[in-house]
């Protein structure tokens, strides 16, 4: 269930995120089944959210070394 989970918080493709299975008939109705389980959905959001951080801080951090950079590249 977890890698479930974690697949389909990253890669948006629950059909891709189910293992072992030959037809995707059967993935897809997996999929399904285990996205409308309570747990599967809440650790997928929990999942989503530390994500979606990460890329906040990337990007701040990103701004900041770029506001550096400028404010060094300035002095010359």
């Amino acid at each position: 269930m977890k890698r479930f989970s974690y697949l389909q918080a990253t890669s948006h493709k629950p059909t891709q995120s189910v293992f072992s299975v030959k037809k995707d008939e059967t993935a897809r109705a997996n999929a399904s089944r285990l996205l409308t389980n309570a747990n599967v959905k809440k650790y997928i959001d929990e999942q989503l959210e530390k994500i979606l951080h990460f890329y906040h801080a990337l990007h701040f951090s990103s701004l900041a070394y770029n506001n550096l950079l400028q404010a060094y590249i300035k002095r010359f």
